[in-house]
């Protein structure tokens, strides 16, 4: 393919550890390789893109990789620069189809390290070889750190995230990149701890202890509310009272050692809170019951979402009741001083919610649209996964036409036996890897096939919407409340709430044509 002459270069950086931006791959190092690799070719510099703290593992969570990516579609720049390649990506088909991205819209890829020219088979061969030398070593890596956490752990050193009440030091430096590290008690975190025991040893529950941290102005190791998890799991750490827990894989099975660190909480006050929390792990009914509106309901003060809450009580005639709600998630997890409860009956909402959608859903062309919009998104799903099969089979052919080359060139005796079999053993590696995506990107298009639904069968059914929704499981209850709505806010009116019905975009031209009572729908004002 022709590549357009070279006048504005667009340089691509990226650093994936605080240690690569201290050792030797920094941000300003890049960059100033770059520059100067581009003024010594006389080449203007368009712009430049930089992933600072980014794993190269996945491309889609790189938001400067995804505006370069969407400017060269632009053609704002005829080349990309690179220090290296593996600063793209170290995944071989991402890698590859960046390539291939880049190549169709004639923009050249260029590493100011490595030398391949992708105009050419061989150029094409070098970086896939170079993509996959890429993606052994980040896999290699990953290995190496598991194994030297498994180590470290043995050995009793916690080897965790950030935890409340200890700080981690380095003890001994052995290079740039490496050093030995231990935890340390920060006696301003460690008392905080303390309190939690004792509070809970002192009969006090998740919600109250959490309630008195946050009213107090105390805050987690990330500088935030305290939650009723947060105290939970703060309660079941065993490094607390000294100790390591971790998985070892020889046994399969969950260890737990001494470690090398002070302990926070004494023996005594643990096996008090540890008693108590075997107490309270007794078998509880769980109330069968969905909440189709847990992730549309919105709390009126704070916005976050609505989840379910149980209450129980007592008829006159003694037997038990219970009563459903949705409460602030905010107020549930971290108390009162993170929200209020604004607690509303599950059963009142969703009916009023199920009343108002039941109102338009049958309207022949808002119920045709949704099918075909459906269906459209199954078939450009299946549409981009034969696109990828299509390049993954454009690769496995020039694998297959590398493999024949080096046959001939090793019956030619241009190259010797051992260089012969390690590039054979390479390509074998290659072709099963692109295989094993080829195979799970079919599986992806037959489940992308089977999400196609008939319209006529949906038209027949759709009549008994009542019946259909009670007897939907609750998943397809959520599927289609999602489908229709953005977002349901609560509103405080006087001393009552009312209720604010957010519709998708999608939607919304059907209820402002008059399928239904427009005010009502999107302003509310059902009191509940």
């Amino acid at each position: 393919m022709y590549m357009k002459k070279i006048n504005n270069v667009a340089l691509y950086i990226r650093v994936s550890t605080i240690d690569q931006a201290n050792f030797g791959y920094s941000i300003s190092a890049q960059t100033k390789l770059l520059k100067e690799y581009a003024e010594q070719n006389s080449w203007t510099i368009y712009d430049t893109f930089i992933d600072s703290g980014i794993s190269g593992k996945a491309t889609n969570n790189r938001p400067a990789l995804q505006k370069l990516l969407n400017e060269v579609k632009q053609g704002k720049f005829e080349m990309v620069l690179v220090w290296k390649i593996n600063r793209l990506a170290r995944n071989i088909i991402d890698l590859l189809e960046i390539a291939d991205f880049l190549k169709k819209h004639q923009v050249s890829l260029q590493s100011i390290t490595e030398q391949f020219d992708l105009s050419t088979p061989l150029g094409e061969f070098t970086l896939q070889m170079m993509a996959a030398v890429g993606e052994l070593e980040r896999k290699t890596i990953a290995e190496n750190m598991q194994l030297g956490r498994q180590q470290r752990n043995r050995q009793g050193i916690y080897c965790g995230s950030k935890i409340l009440g200890y700080e981690t030091v380095t003890t001994n430096v052995h290079s740039k990149r490496r050093g030995t590290t231990e935890i340390k008690i920060v006696p301003s975190e460690a008392r905080i701890v303390k309190h939690i025991f004792k509070m809970y040893a002192d009969g006090f529950g998740y919600k109250a202890i959490t309630n008195d941290l946050n009213k107090n102005g105390f805050r987690s190791k990330y500088n935030k509310h305290f939650s009723t998890n947060t105290i939970r799991t703060i309660l079941n750490n065993v490094v607390y009272l000294g100790k390591i827990r971790y998985f070892d894989p020889k046994v399969q099975q969950e260890q737990i050692l001494d470690g090398q660190h002070e302990p926070v909480i004494e023996s005594q006050l643990w096996d008090k809170v540890q008693n108590r929390l075997c107490s309270k792990q007794r078998v509880v009914k769980i109330e069968q019951r969905a909440f189709p509106l847990t992730a549309l309901l919105r709390c009126p003060d704070c916005q976050s979402s609505m989840i379910p809450f149980h209450t129980k009580g007592y008829r006159k005639d003694k037997d038990s009741v219970t009563y459903h709600y949705y409460i602030c998630n905010q107020y549930q997890n971290k108390g009162i001083k993170a929200c209020k409860p604004n607690s509303v009956p599950a059963d009142r909402i969703e009916r009023l919610v199920i009343d108002r959608i039941q109102q338009f859903i049958t309207y022949p062309k808002l119920l045709e649209d949704i099918v075909d919009k459906i269906n459209m998104k199954a078939i450009n799903e299946v549409s981009s996964l034969q696109k990828k099969i299509s390049q993954i089979d454009k690769k496995l052919k020039g694998l297959d036409r590398n493999r024949k080359n080096y046959f001939q060139l090793f019956e030619e005796e241009f190259i010797d036996k051992s260089t012969f079999v390690e590039r054979i053993d390479s390509i074998k590696s290659q072709v099963k890897s692109f295989s094993d995506i080829r195979d799970q990107l079919e599986n992806e298009i037959s489940k992308a096939l089977s999400k196609q639904i008939d319209f006529h069968k949906v038209e027949s059914t759709i009549k008994h919407f009542e019946k259909l929704w009670h007897l939907a499981s609750p998943d397809k209850q959520k599927q289609l409340l999602s489908a229709l709505i953005n977002k349901i806010i609560l509103q405080k009116v006087d001393n009552s709430k009312s209720v604010n019905i957010h519709f998708n975009r999608d939607v919304l031209p059907y209820i402002i044509e008059g399928v239904m009572d427009t005010n009502l729908s999107l302003e509310g004002g059902h009191s509940i």
